[in-house]
């Protein structure tokens, strides 16, 4: 069942553009010390063994009675020499007492860093909305429902997703770079477009990645919507007015040539499981196919009003999100990963 929400504009010719990306792409040192030379300990010197005298024969070791004196006549012995070769026996010195080893006080072990909390889609858009945050975009992965949603320009919150994806996210929040759009692949694979149209991939389609590069090294240009789905399709949307795609449903290419040749701007596309696809045109009005009607009346009730469609997402099995207004949701989405 397609379901239209169109704008009608007078009639204007879009021109093809190009595409271009930028790819973002460290060392040690360490020296060596070498101990100085111990300084060698001389060798203990031997003291001269003293000739015995040969006439004199020493006193045998009699202890004097206390208070007698020794009888007159032999003159007294001298100090009795150590036999030749003999060292003398030194005094022990005392043994010292080994002060006790300290007990190392234990180093605490870090706590690890926790693994990204498994976040639903509507609780992560009901706290950007609380928090009065603008949500530029939100994207679904056909395959599980792993997400994504951009808000303030450059930053994110997001479950399921590639640890690569996530890190280059994080690179280009820490360099307050804004993200223009975010696809991911059913194999894992994802593409990101920030600064306009510095683009880093992995894994997406080879037609898709080559486009991209081509639309990277064209000035005057920016990707504005990208979508992935099985099968190779893919859709690259450029400055609102102007689309590269591939393998995706023959009635959504014609629809998105029509708009484009009505005068109408496509702002978003997504292409979702079971040939499932979504199109949103001007402000807020949006072409669907196989779409859930939980998604088909949030687009009706969009389209009565005056609010700026920010973005739009098509999941696993119904799953669906769209976002409009500042920061004004709706979602049916789960983590199924």
């Amino acid at each position: 069942m397609q379901h239209n929400f169109s704008v009608s504009r007078r009639f204007s010719v879009v021109p093809l553009l190009a595409l271009s990306v930028t790819i973002v792409v460290g060392c040690g040192g360490g020296g060596s010390k070498s101990d100085p030379d111990p300084t060698p300990t001389p060798a203990p010197t031997q003291a001269p063994t003293p000739t015995p005298s040969p006439s004199v024969t020493p006193s045998p070791d009699v202890s004097p009675s206390p208070g007698v004196s020794p009888s007159p006549g032999p003159s007294p012995s001298p100090d009795v020499s150590p036999s030749p070769g003999a060292s003398p026996t030194p005094t022990p010195s005392p043994t010292p007492t080994p002060s006790p080893t300290p007990t190392p006080t234990p180093t605490p072990t870090p706590t690890p860093s926790p693994s990204p909390t498994e976040e639903k889609l509507g609780a992560a858009l009901a706290t950007l909305n609380q928090n009065d945050n603008t949500i530029n975009d939100v994207v679904l992965r056909g395959s599980d429902d792993a997400w994504v949603v951009i808000y303030d320009s450059y930053r994110w919150k997001a479950t399921g997703i590639p640890q690569s994806c996530r890190d280059y996210l994080t690179e280009r929040t820490a360099i307050n770079a804004p993200i223009n759009a975010v696809a991911f692949a059913p194999n894992d694979g994802w593409v990101v477009v920030s600064n306009t149209n510095t683009i880093r991939a992995e894994g997406i389609p080879t037609a898709m990645f080559d486009q991209l590069v081509q639309i990277g090294n064209t000035s005057g240009v920016a990707v504005t919507s990208l979508a992935i789905g099985a099968n190779g399709s893919w859709v690259i949307v450029v400055n609102k007015n102007t689309v590269y795609s591939a393998n995706i449903p023959t009635a959504m290419r014609n629809r998105m040539l029509d708009s484009l040749t009505a005068g109408q701007t496509i702002s978003r596309v997504a292409i979702g499981s079971s040939s499932s696809w979504a199109i949103t045109v001007n402000v807020n009005g949006a072409y669907v196919v196989g779409v859930p009607d939980g998604l088909f009346n949030a687009l009706t009730t969009i389209d009565d009003g005056t609010s700026t469609i920010t973005g739009i997402a098509l999941g696993k099995s119904g799953s669906y999100a769209v976002t409009y207004a500042k920061n004004a949701f709706y979602v049916s989405a789960t983590r199924g990963r």
